[in-house]
């Protein structure tokens, strides 16, 4: 009398199922945290240059008042000042959970409008020509906080103005 054919798998077919669906999980699970990540780092990327454009246009932002009190600016210039060294405003805080570091550079070759009235009433106590607008070129820098790396970095040139008499 025959015996009946064997079903079933044997343990060496097992193990190499388990083995290709093992590879297939791992490589899912390192996919979707390969996923996560490059989603953070977008985000805190965009989060980072908004932060960069919007403290580029404004030097004293506005901030919580937790906050606020480490916003500092550390030096400013003179709008009316002409002599021959570039001038410069620098300011830094944490905005955002990044620290920004703002630097406004303006040179006297930056001046756009002076006005000398007759008289020279519109003169500055030092005898030079009111500034009423001039170029400036503004640095932004964002760095994270963890590792100090720069995040984000913003350069722009606009005009500074200020209100005719």
């Amino acid at each position: 009398m025959r015996s009946p054919p064997r079903c079933g798998f044997t343990f060496v077919e097992v193990l190499a199922c388990l083995l290709v669906v093992g590879l297939g999980l791992a490589s899912v699970v390192a996919m979707v945290y390969f996923g996560i990540v490059n989603s953070q780092k977008a985000q805190a990327g965009s989060t980072a240059m908004i932060t960069a454009m919007s403290v580029a246009v404004d030097a004293t932002p506005y901030l919580s008042p937790d906050v606020a009190a480490a916003w500092n600016i550390s030096a400013t210039y003179d709008m009316d000042d002409q002599t021959t060294n570039p001038l410069t405003e620098s300011s830094q805080g944490y905005i955002n959970g990044y620290l920004v570091r703002r630097t406004e550079t303006t040179t006297p070759a930056d001046i756009i409008a002076t006005d000398i009235p007759p008289g020279n009433p519109g003169t500055t106590p030092t005898g030079m020509p009111v500034v009423y607008a001039r170029s400036v070129v503004v640095k932004v820098d964002v760095y994270a906080l963890l590792n100090g790396a720069i995040v984000a970095s913003y350069n722009t040139r606009f005009v500074r103005q200020r209100n005719s008499p």
